[in-house]
């Protein structure tokens, strides 16, 4: 166990990730503790394509939103967000704009509205 916990603090240093960060992964760590966390969640019908997937808290952690909706038919918006509300209280993905890049489009196109309405 504690040749493990070690490893476990190696892998965590080699790739910058904080033991904290590493930690917090660690209730995560098979697709089935992901699907009893999506289950927890009330999203229940994300499961089995999250487990045919073998979807373990490392990978939910660097998930896009693209794959979320794309890979995984997590299409509905408001699960996405509740998703990566949910993994960024558990230590993972830190900016919005990592979250839901498709924000960032939008706010450029409202920035290239505004513009061409100025003229």
């Amino acid at each position: 166990k504690k040749e493990e916990e070690r490893m476990i603090g190696e892998d965590s240093a080699a790739t910058g990730e904080s033991s904290s960060a590493a930690e917090a992964w660690r209730g995560l760590e098979t697709p089935e503790d992901v699907a009893n966390w999506l289950r927890e969640l009330g999203k229940d019908e994300y499961i089995s394509t999250f487990v045919s997937n073998e979807i373990n808290g490392e990978i939910l952690a660097s998930l896009t939103s693209e794959e979320l909706r794309d890979d995984l038919g997590v299409v509905n918006l408001k699960h996405r967000r509740e998703i990566f509300t949910a993994v960024k209280a558990i230590g993972g993905m830190n900016k919005v704009e990592d979250m839901l890049p498709e924000h960032g489009r939008i706010l450029d196109h409202l920035s290239n509205v505004r513009t061409f309405h100025s003229w």
